[in-house]
């Protein structure tokens, strides 16, 4: 019988339904109206959607992730200036700031500050 509770408590915490179900049985209704009871609505649907797809997925037996081929030289550039641009752009612009800022760094390696 423990074994049971654990696999129900298991899955209620899986789910994300512990809320709703504390308001249900509260039965303070209009509990839901608010931030907290639509957010303890909204939370058990991304659980629900991986269920769904793992059932799916055993269903057809085949799998919906896709391969898709770089065809061009100009959009593996493109990819390619596109990851390595923030790594370039923020040295640049810390190292380029530093004249302009209203504090300068006391120790730099830890990140703490002065106010000038």
């Amino acid at each position: 019988m423990e074994i049971l509770e654990t696999l129900y408590n298991e899955l209620i915490g899986f789910l994300g339904i512990t809320q709703v179900l504390e308001l249900l049985k509260a039965g303070d209704y209009e509990a839901f109206k608010t931030y907290d009871g639509i957010v303890s609505l909204i939370i058990p649907i991304i659980p629900l959607l991986v269920i769904l797809e793992l059932i799916l997925g055993l269903i057809y037996k085949n799998p919906q992730a896709k391969v898709y081929k770089v065809t061009s030289l100009f959009t593996s550039l493109i990819g390619l200036w596109a990851d390595l641009l923030p790594l370039l752009w923020l040295p640049c612009v810390l190292g380029f700031s530093n004249i302009w800022l209203p504090f300068k760094p006391v120790l730099p390696g830890i990140g703490l500050f002065m106010v000038t």
